[in-house]
């Protein structure tokens, strides 16, 4: 279980060889409760840093996510310019954790 956002969560993996210039691990988180909302990120190093857009707030304090990493090619890019990979590993078995949102801690002021 994570509470707040001090400090940052780090997902971490364990790299099982070097990649090539066109490979990426990507990571897919999804919410446990909501199996279509799924974000993939693709990283060169064996962490992630996850990003603000995750983190639990006040209307959802509390969020369980699943994810898994893959081990991809990028193949080219779509007519958006977006990187688009093909998987040269099976996923990895799903990890989960819990994240609670922990309300800022007021600034106290002088009398």
């Amino acid at each position: 279980m994570i509470r707040g956002t001090d400090p940052p969560v780090v997902l971490q993996w364990a790299a099982v060889t070097t990649l090539d210039d066109d490979e990426w691990y990507v990571v897919h988180l999804t919410l446990a409760d909501d199996l279509s909302q799924v974000w993939r990120y693709p990283s060169r190093t064996s962490t992630l840093r996850l990003p603000e857009e995750l983190y639990p707030v006040a209307e959802v304090p509390e969020k369980r996510y699943l994810w898994s990493v893959t081990v991809m090619r990028q193949v080219g890019r779509d007519e958006d310019g977006a990187p688009r990979y093909e998987a040269i590993s099976r996923s990895s078995p799903s990890r989960a954790f819990t994240w609670i949102y922990v309300p800022p801690t007021p600034t106290p002021t002088a009398p």
